[in-house]
């Protein structure tokens, strides 16, 4: 099974982690564009505090509408603060954002 890349560059094909040993088409066999793994690695970086938040408030849909940029953004800004009151109102400004349809237009 090959190996997945952590770090792509847009663009870039890369084996899906279903591909066969020898990268030849057969069952399971699909790749995956570098935009594609990384919005799946961004997916799964989530931290669980602020999906339930999201999806509490109902701004999931507004948060997915953003480039994929900017929500990993969101996610690292967040998730860097030490303190947990930090965090939190990080996410509370995101939630804002997202609420007024504000995200990413700084």
């Amino acid at each position: 099974m090959p190996q997945r890349f952590p770090d792509v560059i847009q663009g870039d094909v890369i084996p899906s982690p279903d591909a066969t040993d020898d990268n030849t088409p057969g069952e399971g066999f699909r790749m995956v564009s570098a935009f594609e793994e990384l919005n799946r690695q961004q997916q799964q970086a989530m931290p669980s505090f602020v999906r339930s938040a999201l999806e509490r408030q109902q701004l999931m849909t507004a948060y997915r509408a953003c480039p994929l940029e900017k929500q990993r953004d969101y996610i690292w800004w967040i998730s860097s603060a030490k303190r947990r009151a930090t965090q939190e109102r990080r996410l509370n400004q995101m939630l804002n954002e997202l609420r007024r349809g504000t995200a990413g237009k700084q």
